[in-house]
């Protein structure tokens, strides 16, 4: 759970604080109007160029908005190329656009950039500037009432400098996000809410005129460390059961000192299981089990070493002292009864009708455990690896659910 809030906040809570503290440097103005103009859109390539590498077409298309956001923003808002209501057009329609487009591709599904469903996307974004530069040649002063209308008259004394409709929408796509962010744990995701929280800072900071572009390509960062964050995950920890994969056990491995202990975990009668459930219900074994496994404290910490096989680290602790915790987590698993919800459709039609199987049933899942420490014999993972599995062993011929060193 701690987890879980920190990879919520961390890094880029850091990224918006920064931004805060360069509004209020001495002289901001000077200090931000001396960068390149090339950086911002640097950030944003960088940022597009990772997302359509690794497959993360929405973080593409989340930072095309924010360029566009930003470009409008300096071009015509601030730059000075548009009379005042021009200007105020240009800054209602990005507050208000914004958020619905960062929502929008929150709430889409991977689906590709050059893809029927990527064209597609591209199109709404293309079609919204359209409009948008269609209504400034028509000056749109009816649009801006409506983009400015005070929905609430009475938070007038209290409104930040966002017009009322793109507060709303400002806030409803926040808490969108933010239940998304928390319900799917994905880095990407999380990205998303926290550059729809930038962008929304940058546009209500009141003491710069620098300070929209300096949080939309804080945003902009904050994609980009999403998709170095996603690919991270991918590689290091497993879709289904959410803990580290073999490839990070091998690089934990590689950390441990002279004084630890590893051990090998087994769900019993697994196969037998899976093929009398179906893969579904499996899938959710396998769930459980690495949820017990991996807060069962001591120090421990669980891997998903492959199919049905977990291993467990114990740094600086011996085999005794690790069959203490091992055998909590093996009890706690065997006392709780897992709940079948129905057998799963199978694969091949059946010959002949069968009886349905009950709708609930309650089952008991175990597992089997070896463990094994290091010694002056054994002075490499790999071999205390091999000694844990040589246990695991034993601990299934002797009938499974015990623990073994």
């Amino acid at each position: 759970m701690k987890n879980r809030l920190f990879r919520l906040f961390f890094p880029y809570v850091l990224f918006c604080l920064a931004a805060a503290a360069i509004t209020q440097m001495q002289d901001p103005a000077r200090w931000l109007g001396s960068m390149p103009r090339i950086l911002p859109y640097a950030t944003w390539a960088a940022a597009a160029f990772l997302g359509w590498r690794f497959n993360r077409s929405r973080v593409v298309f989340a930072v095309v908005v924010l360029a566009l956001a930003e470009w409008s923003l300096w071009q015509w808002a601030v730059g000075g190329a548009l009379t005042a209501p021009g200007r105020r057009l240009i800054q209602a329609a990005v507050s208000l656009l914004l958020p619905l487009n960062l929502l929008g591709f929150g709430l889409a599904r991977e689906r590709g950039v050059f893809t029927l469903r990527g064209v597609g996307r591209t199109l709404i974004v293309v079609c919204q500037v359209a409009v948008v530069m269609l209504v400034l040649r028509t000056n749109g002063k009816g649009l801006i009432h409506y983009l400015e209308f005070p929905i609430f008259p009475w938070l007038l004394p209290w409104q930040p400098p966002v017009a009322q409709p793109a507060l709303i929408t400002f806030a409803f796509a926040c808490v969108i996000l933010a239940i998304r962010a928390v319900w799917r744990h994905n880095a990407v995701d999380t990205g998303l809410l926290w550059a729809l929280l930038a962008s929304f800072a940058g546009l209500c900071w009141p003491q710069t005129q620098y300070a929209a572009s300096l949080f939309l390509v804080t945003a902009g960062w904050i994609l980009l460390v999403a998709v170095i964050e996603s690919s991270h995950a991918m590689a290091f920890r497993d879709e289904l059961t959410g803990l580290p994969t073999r490839r990070a056990l091998n690089e934990t491995l590689l950390q441990l000192g002279s004084h630890y202990s590893i051990a090998m975990v087994d769900i019993d009668f697994f196969k037998k299981f899976n093929d009398r459930y179906g893969h579904d219900v499996g899938d959710q074994v396998l769930r459980k089990v690495a949820g017990i496994l991996s807060g069962g404290g001591g120090g421990g910490k669980a891997f998903r070493y492959g199919g049905e096989e977990f291993t467990i680290v114990f740094p600086a602790m011996d085999a005794e002292e690790a069959v203490e915790y091992l055998e909590n987590l093996r009890s706690t698993l065997a006392e709780s009864p897992f709940m079948v919800r129905g057998r799963v459709r199978p694969a091949r039609k059946p010959t002949a009708a069968k009886k349905p199987s009950k709708p609930n049933r309650k089952v008991n899942i175990t597992v089997s455990m070896g463990v094994a420490e290091r010694t002056d014999r054994m002075d490499t993972p790999q071999q205390v690896i091999k000694a844990a599995d040589r246990a695991l062993y034993r601990a299934k011929k002797a009938g499974r659910n015990r623990v073994v060193w």
